[in-house]
């Protein structure tokens, strides 16, 4: 199924941890084919938002609420850089603003969590196994926490999420 005309867009809308299935509709029916600047300012917006709400939900007490809003910040961050090009200066501040929210929710996680690396992350609790994941070439370790660690914490094993470049890894892990 195609969510959007414009292939990259539709990319990365298909990702199955993108972003919540309202913001995805809301993204394929507001942003042109090619509408880079569009697709930046809506899906920073989207960040934007959903820190707000994470202070919110942290000034109730809702760990839960903002556990969550912090995750679906650092997702669309992530979304908002993704497409654009490496030398982009407002894809290095949406990329530092999605390890900044990532980073922020890692203490209201369910799972011990810790920095393993400049992009690596280590889920569990020192288990007897860890399962290494290390992300395809251009996917941030911050995106692996929901699309990868949940279900390898959910099989009773810890998990480490790294990106390609094995450098990410500050330290070894069994």
């Amino acid at each position: 199924m195609r969510l959007h005309p414009d292939p990259v867009f539709d990319r990365l809308l298909g990702d199955p941890g993108a972003a919540d299935p309202a913001a995805v509709v809301a993204a394929g029916a507001r942003i042109g084919v090619g509408d880079l600047a569009g697709w930046e300012r809506f899906w920073r917006g989207r960040g934007d938002d959903a820190l707000r709400r994470a202070d919110d939900r942290l000034a109730l007490d809702d760990v839960p609420g903002a556990r969550q809003a912090l995750l679906a910040a650092a997702d669309a961050y992530g979304l908002a850089a993704a497409p654009l090009p490496a030398d982009c200066a407002a894809r290095r501040d949406n990329r530092a603003a999605q390890v900044a929210a990532f980073r922020a929710a890692l203490p209201l996680l369910p799972v011990e969590a810790e920095i393993a690396g400049p992009a690596a992350y280590r889920f569990g609790a020192d288990g007897p196994a860890c399962r290494v994941v290390r992300l395809p070439e251009g996917v941030p370790a911050e995106a692996g926490y929901v699309r990868f660690a949940v279900p390898v914490l959910a099989e009773g094993l810890d998990c480490l999420v790294c990106e390609a470049d094995p450098r990410t890894v500050d330290e070894p892990h069994r």
